[in-house]
């Protein structure tokens, strides 16, 4: 019902955030996803509630790249590790465009090959984030925001926009 207060409160546009379009760009266990058909139905019934109360439902659909597989928020949003497996929480495999962890102690991501990045189309993610796009408007959002550059490209920013503590640079110039 989280979304439904706000739906509820008169809000306008209402945007479900970070909704992963794959299992490796999941962020954590608490985030919701849309790689599968049966994410379908819940979403649907959040976007049905949305707009019966006047709302406009949109959808944030991403990727988290190296920073995938880590704790909620209200846990410290670092990697999981034992403690977390212990509860059921196990991590799962990364992927970035190179193998350079985010921090310290942080997942070790597969890095895509050249031919996965040389072209969008060709991207790891193109064809989960234009069927999750489609799906989601076509299940009753009004709007689907693609968010996976930052994140799962994070590596071609300058070097004053990577990730604390990277130094050395990956086989395309990361």
């Amino acid at each position: 019902m989280h979304y439904g207060r706000f739906a509820l409160g008169g809000f306008g546009p209402l945007m479900v955030e970070a909704t992963a379009v794959s299992p490796e760009g999941w962020i954590s266990h608490g985030d919701l996803g849309l790689w599968d058909d049966a994410h379908i139905q819940g979403l649907s019934r959040i976007a049905a509630f949305a707009n019966a109360y006047g709302a406009t439902p949109g959808i944030q659909i991403a990727h988290a790249g190296p920073k995938a597989s880590i704790r909620r928020a209200f846990e410290g949003n670092g990697p999981l590790d034992e403690g977390d497996a212990a509860r059921g929480e196990h991590r799962w495999a990364v992927v970035s465009p190179s193998a350079r962890p985010v921090a310290q102690g942080w997942l070790v991501p597969g890095a895509r090959g050249q031919q996965d990045l040389s072209h969008p189309r060709r991207a790891l993610t193109y064809r989960s984030r234009q069927t999750c796009s489609r799906t989601a408007v076509a299940r009753g959002w009004h709007a689907a925001q693609r968010r996976w550059r930052a994140l799962l490209m994070r590596h071609r920013c300058a070097p004053a926009c990577r990730f604390p503590g990277a130094r050395e640079r990956g086989d395309y110039g990361f």
